[in-house]
């Protein structure tokens, strides 16, 4: 893996405007986003389960007063490939074809499988980066 650049690589991508949680703090290219209790999107937080990737960049001064009043660009899909530095674990070659969660709106946790929402591609044990794809979330009804 010769390009250390993080950020969306290559895949094909499923844009989409999801509207934003007044919750979320300032949203950069590449974040990961998960959903708050309300059902709007916002920044992803520790334990929360991936929903898509940032297409778009949301400063401080553009987040929503309240629920639903901006939206965001985002990547919901399953086949798109990002590359992200680690927040907790060491890589190493077996981890390839395995799942872990994310360990940071741009980073992930390889010491941690509770939602299991990404996908290891490919791993660049030197620099300590992987390449992965978001997958699907298993998703609850609403009854």
């Amino acid at each position: 893996m010769a390009n250390l650049n993080h950020g969306y690589k290559y895949g094909d991508r499923v844009p989409v405007m999801l509207p934003v949680d007044s919750s979320t703090t300032a949203i950069a290219v590449g974040d990961m986003l998960t959903i708050a209790t309300a059902g709007y999107y916002k920044k992803w937080t520790t334990g929360a389960v991936v929903y898509g990737v940032a297409m778009q960049q949301l400063d401080t001064a553009d987040l929503p007063a309240s629920d639903g009043l901006v939206s965001v660009l985002a990547d919901v899909s399953p086949l798109s490939v990002y590359t992200y530095a680690l927040s907790a674990g060491t890589l190493v070659v077996g981890m390839r074809g395995k799942t872990c969660d994310a360990g940071g709106a741009q980073m992930i946790d390889v010491t941690a499988s509770t939602n299991d929402d990404l996908h290891i591609v490919d791993v660049d044990t030197t620099n300590q980066v992987a390449l992965v794809r978001p997958l699907i979330p298993s998703l609850g009804g609403v009854v």
